[in-house]
């Protein structure tokens, strides 16, 4: 699915589960982003025990 991803460029933002891409790439980002005065957000989600539930 990932393979999919990468080569159809969908969701090209989302930094989690890229191949070497890691949160201080999204923070550095978003950084530049900002300085540069252009639309940004992000989302951090953090749902502790997810997986338990799977």
């Amino acid at each position: 699915m990932n393979d999919y991803f990468e080569g159809n460029n969908v969701v090209p933002e989302q930094f989690r589960l890229r191949k070497h891409l890691s949160t201080t790439h999204q923070l550095v980002t978003f950084t530049e982003d900002f300085n540069n005065r252009q639309k940004t957000g992000n989302v951090f989600l953090n749902i502790p025990k997810v997986f338990e539930n799977i």
